[in-house]
């Protein structure tokens, strides 16, 4: 799913996910199910900031997206078989997401995710799933 900043969203119980971002550090809650911080005290809510960002028209877009994918700020791509990765202008990240693979000298199992640099190429060996994700 391609979720744009500013759409209203939520991530129930029991989901495991990818979530491709840009890292700023930046969550407005406006409901988080009772969940407790480190200290035992309900986490803070973002009401006001949130609804100044908020895209509150209806999501007008498909529910699933057709791979690969590409938006304006990354492209991703699902494979489910061995090959070789890299892009010579973008780091590549690549996340297992079925099956365990071995990329060079690193044994990479469901979850795991590992970073090439710009220019950088492995070869994905191994049985299973994973997505690479990088700029265009």
């Amino acid at each position: 799913m391609f979720i744009p900043s500013g759409t209203v969203h939520a991530i129930g119980k029991g989901v495991t996910l990818c979530e491709v971002q840009q890292s700023s550090n930046l969550t407005f809650r406006m409901y988080d199910y009772g969940r407790l911080d480190a200290n035992g005290k309900p986490r803070q809510l973002h009401l006001e900031e949130a609804l100044k960002v908020a895209n509150l028209n209806p999501y007008d877009r498909p529910l699933s997206v057709e791979m690969p994918f590409s938006c304006k700020y990354f492209s991703l791509c699902h494979h489910d078989k061995s090959g070789k990765i890299g892009k010579p202008d973008s780091f590549v990240c690549v996340t297992v997401t079925g099956g365990n693979f071995t990329a060079g000298d690193l044994q990479l199992k469901l979850g795991d995710t590992a970073f090439l640099s710009a220019g950088e190429t492995v070869t994905m060996e191994g049985n299973g799933e994973y997505l690479t994700i990088y700029l265009d």
